[in-house]
């Protein structure tokens, strides 16, 4: 996963097919655009996001707001680099 831009953020929310700003599927498409890759996908579609259980799921919106919002330190902890 890589750092989000205000673009991911934007070019969601310019999306059609989310009801609006707390439609759930923005999280989806988001991860979808930041994750670089998954297992043996070198890119990530936001359908396969979709299909993941909501366990895993949890696990990366964690990591996203992790080192999005998180303190470097706790990145390195999660990861062992740093942003």
């Amino acid at each position: 996963m890589r750092l989000a831009t205000a673009r991911d953020e934007l070019v969601v929310l310019r999306d059609h097919s989310p009801s609006g700003p707390e439609d759930p599927r923005l999280t989806i498409l988001v991860l979808a655009r930041v994750i670089v890759s998954l297992g043996t996908m070198d890119t990530v579609p936001p359908d396969v996001t979709e299909k993941l259980c909501a366990s895993d799921h949890a696990h990366l919106q964690k990591f996203y707001a992790m080192i999005n919002f998180g303190e470097e330190d706790d990145v390195v902890a999660l990861t062992g680099s740093g942003i």
